[in-house]
C-alpha cells in the first residue's frame, strides 16, 4: 500500500510539473504489484516480509483491497477496475429490493477502524462507499452510507460543517 500510494504522488508530480518519469516506472510498477503483491484471487497482499515472503494472517482482506481500490484510481486504473470488479462480485452482498448491504469473508483487520485502532463492524462501510461511488454503483454508495450513519448516526458541528 505504501508504494502504491508513492506511486500515487509520482503520477501527480508528472501531471503538475509536465514530466514522464512515471512512464517508464509505472509499468514495472504494476508488474511487480501483480507478481509480488496479488493473490491468485486478485486479493491484494498489502504487506509481505521480504525475508520469508510471509504475510500476517488477518491483515490483508477486503480492507485491504478497498485501500488499493481507492489508492489505484489514479495511477493503475485497470488494476483498481479489476479489484472492483472481484470485490463487488465476490464480497459484496446486495439486495436491490431491500437496499442492504453486507460484506462475506471479513478477516480481523477489515473489522477495525482505521481512525482509532478500535474494533467496529461498520468502519469498512466508509471504504465500500467511496469505491462505489468512484465505479459508479450510487445504490450502494447510499446503502453504505445508510448503514454506517445508522451505527453511528449524523453530527453536526456549531460550524455547520
Amino acid at each position: 500500500m505504501c508504494n502504491l500510494q508513492g506511486m500515487t504522488g509520482a503520477v501527480l508530480y508528472d501531471r503538475v510539473f509536465g514530466t514522464k518519469s512515471t512512464e517508464v516506472l509505472l509499468p514495472i510498477f504494476e508488474e511487480s504489484l501483480n507478481t509480488n503483491f496479488t493473490e491468485t484471487s486478485g486479493s491484494v497482499l498489502t504487506i509481505r516480509s521480504e525475508l520469508t515472503g510471509f504475510t500476517i494472517p488477518g491483515l490483508c482482506g477486503a480492507a485491504g483491497d478497498f485501500a488499493a481500490i481507492m489508492m489505484g484510481c489514479g495511477p493503475l486504473r485497470n488494476f483498481s477496475r479489476r479489484l472492483w470488479a472481484i470485490i463487488r462480485n465476490e464480497t459484496v452482498q446486495f439486495d436491490n429490493k431491500t437496499k442492504e448491504v453486507s460484506l462475506t469473508g471479513l478477516v480481523g483487520a477489515d473489522k477495525i477502524d482505521a481512525g482509532n485502532y478500535w474494533s467496529n463492524d461498520y468502519a469498512i462501510y466508509t471504504q465500500l462507499a467511496i469505491a462505489a461511488g468512484e465505479y459508479g454503483d450510487e445504490e450502494l454508495k447510499e446503502a453504505c452510507m445508510k448503514k454506517f450513519e445508522k451505527a453511528w448516526g449524523v453530527k453536526t458541528a456549531p460550524t455547520g460543517s
